[in-house]
């Protein structure tokens, strides 16, 4: 391959321009462009794309070669671009979504493959010990029982809601391991958010409070519950995410059952649940959904919360959430909150 017939391009997606000449290419090559890409690169050969990569975070993605154009190492150029942005950006450990057929190509390139969903996406990650690592620090809270359940929680922040569904199935399990979703994209900070659950459920002594981490609802295996992507995206996201709970997290934990929250109120959250209620029962986790919590007449829900407390309507948001919670409303920190919070709303 002769180098200066290619030369590498950083498109502009605000260009609409650029942006239709990207997903262009990317439908040649059965993809569709996410949402939110921080970063994206190009080779160009008479200013035709013929190969591209971006970076949304800590992942990877839209990695493809035309057909006409592979086999000849362009994959290892646009890689290495990617990799060398991520590094300058501080992040060393970082996530592949790429076809299968691409398996062997990312293996020589020393990614570790996690799992592959159907025919449709591999996920990959740089670090050959990256969730075996992870398991690692689940298991030193592992636990015997006959009834081993399992919950995942965002909590933002947490309710009576929350803590009513985590009661439930405390009382109908022997063990809970509760996760709390770890990234950075929700109003309350994902160490506030673990410390309101830890601080709340203090007396139930057979849950344990687990960090997700980048292996359950991250935006490497979920970024859809982030980002409002087509739901052709969101259902392949929430499989991928699924495959990897039920072949990976829960056999390492024993988990045989995973309880849900009724919801009615976000579209991403409910195909999600309809996703789980179809897929884990295959992998012997039954999905349990409990009917939320109301007081009053009215359903207790995180969203709720955040309007109460932007509003300052601190008599109805302290019966909606545990006195641990209420105490850091309280606080100068939650202060800081509100006013973000009261931002937003105007």
């Amino acid at each position: 391959m002769n180098g200066y017939e290619y030369k590498t391009a950083h498109l502009n997606l605000n260009s609409e321009t650029e942006k239709n000449a990207f997903i262009q290419f990317l439908a040649e090559q059965d993809l569709t462009i996410d949402s939110k890409l921080e970063y994206t690169t190009v080779i160009l050969k008479d200013e035709r794309i013929i190969a591209s990569g971006a970076v949304s975070g800590y992942v990877l993605k839209c990695i493809a070669v035309a057909k006409d154009h592979q086999g000849l190492g362009l994959t290892n150029r646009i890689v290495s671009d990617l990799i060398s942005y991520q590094y300058h950006k501080g992040r060393n450990h970082y996530f592949i979504y790429t076809h299968p057929s691409n398996r062997i190509v990312f293996k020589q390139l020393n990614f570790s493959e996690i799992t592959t969903l159907d025919n449709e996406v591999t996920l990959f990650e740089n670090k050959p010990n990256g969730i075996s690592d992870y398991l690692e620090m689940l298991l030193l809270l592992k636990q015997q029982g006959e009834n081993i359940g399992s919950i995942v929680m965002n909590c933002n922040p947490f309710t009576y809601g929350h803590r009513f569904l985590i009661e439930e199935a405390a009382k109908q399990c022997d063990v809970v391991h509760l996760f709390i979703v770890e990234e950075e994209q929700s109003v309350f900070p994902s160490e506030v958010r673990y410390n309101l659950v830890v601080n709340g459920i203090k007396d139930l002594s057979n849950v344990h409070v687990h960090r997700a981490g980048k292996y359950i609802i991250s935006y490497a295996t979920f970024p859809s519950y982030f980002n409002k992507d087509s739901e052709k995206i969101i259902d392949n996201h929430a499989r991928l995410d699924l495959k990897i709970f039920a072949d990976i997290i829960a056999p390492a934990l024993g988990i045989t059952r995973r309880y849900v929250g009724q919801e009615p109120y976000c579209p991403v959250t409910s195909h999600y649940n309809k996703v789980m209620k179809e897929t884990l029962p295959e992998k012997g986790i039954d999905v349990i959904e409990i009917n939320r919590l109301q007081i009053q007449g009215v359903a207790v829900s995180a969203s709720a919360v955040r309007k109460y407390f932007a509003e300052g309507q601190d008599k109805i948001l302290s019966k909606m959430v545990p006195e641990s919670t209420m105490t850091y409303l309280l606080s100068e920190d939650g202060k800081s909150i509100r006013e973000n919070l009261r931002g937003k709303l105007k």
